[in-house]
């Protein structure tokens, strides 16, 4: 299944690379596997080198990772101390896609060689949000749908015993 992420029209094309929530699956595994109670740069740098990834295979990957570990760190209730696991979820997913691309495994997909995944910021995610919101008050509410048979939740074992054969049928 492809994930779609926000493209800024510059570094890596957002297509091909892992779900940026199952990153953080793996890496609320790892830390778990670890006993890590707060995600530490050696953690973070280990999960986003492994393989052929971006960041495991540059020469400044390392500093890319520290840069990354960081702005995901910023969103801790303690930034000095790291990530615990019950507050990955607190850092937006379109954060995350950065080090999902750039620390996928498999690779930079030959047209993402040498670029980085270029993030949206925040002034431009709200510009975005602010003009799906104007488009959709000017569209106004849609028809409410409407189901062809209620639902009932219930079984109708009346047809049940009909498709059955009877015992003197038998």
């Amino acid at each position: 299944m492809d994930t779609l992420y926000t493209y800024t029209g510059k570094g890596i094309i957002p297509q091909g690379y892992g779900d940026p929530l199952e990153f953080v699956r793996k890496l609320s595994a790892h830390m778990k596997h670890a006993k890590a109670k707060h995600l530490s740069l050696k953690l973070f740098t280990e999960v986003v080198s492994q393989g052929d990834s971006i960041l495991g295979i540059v020469p400044d990957g390392k500093k890319r990772a520290e840069k990354i570990y960081n702005l995901v760190n910023s969103y801790a209730k303690d930034p000095m101390k790291g990530l615990k696991r019950k507050e990955l979820s607190k850092v937006p997913l379109r954060i995350w896609c950065k080090p999902a691309a750039e620390g996928d495994e498999e690779g930079a997909l030959p047209c993402d060689d040498g670029e980085e995944y270029a993030l949206c910021d925040d002034e431009e995610f709200s510009n975005m949000e602010k003009v799906v919101q104007e488009h959709l008050a000017r569209r106004g509410p849609g028809p409410t749908p409407q189901s062809d048979e209620p639902l009932t939740h219930r079984r109708h074992y009346h047809d049940l015993h009909l498709s059955r054969p009877r015992r003197e049928e038998l």
